[in-house]
């Protein structure tokens, strides 16, 4: 059973917000969307996320998990978000 570390997916959503504005800056013709969507975005991917219906196929995916360290797999992020045993 899936069970998400909340404290683990606020410290995902966390870099996320930034890495995205980052990826929407530097990549605008890649976001269908400006900054100032960014935070309606970020708090419809953190209930995506909670429910594991993501892509993380993004650059500011990319960017996130760069900054957390952790690679850019889905693997490595639902571990991330995860409650460890």
């Amino acid at each position: 059973m899936r069970v998400v570390n909340q404290a683990k997916l606020s410290a995902f959503i966390e870099a996320y917000s930034p890495a995205l504005v980052r990826a929407v800056e530097k990549y605008p013709d890649e976001y269908g969307y400006g900054i100032e969507k960014v935070p309606l975005v970020v708090s419809k991917m953190r209930i995506s996320l909670e429910k594991g219906d993501y892509n993380h196929d993004s650059k500011g995916f990319r960017y996130a998990c760069r900054d957390l360290g952790i690679p850019h797999t889905r693997k490595a992020i639902e571990a991330f978000i995860q409650e460890t045993p």
